[in-house]
């Protein structure tokens, strides 16, 4: 499986359904996002669970942003076995 999330249209108006096309998201319920305005990151949470992260049992999040539509690398090098790193063109983001 290819390491990449691929960004599409939710259903609901402002929202951006993010898929993650990967094994990483195996082993975890909860996940915490982290959004800035040219990176997002997804931390999985095992034991200590803050009130912020999200159960989520499939491999994909609902998030009230406009991140550029399509496929898009996960920073492998910033990456880790806990966080995920997705890096945007500054300039196709419109949060």
């Amino acid at each position: 499986m290819e390491d990449t999330i691929t960004i599409s249209k939710s259903g609901t108006l402002g929202n951006r359904q993010i898929k993650i096309n990967s094994n990483w998201c195996k082993g975890s319920e909860y996940f915490s996002l982290k959004q800035e305005e040219s990176c997002l990151t997804i931390t999985k949470h095992y034991m200590e669970i803050p009130d912020t992260a999200r159960k989520n049992t499939k491999s994909y999040f609902h998030l009230p942003c406009t991140y550029p539509l399509g496929k898009h690398d996960i920073d492998l090098e910033e990456s880790s076995e806990d966080e995920l790193v997705i890096y945007f063109d500054w300039m196709e983001i419109s949060c």
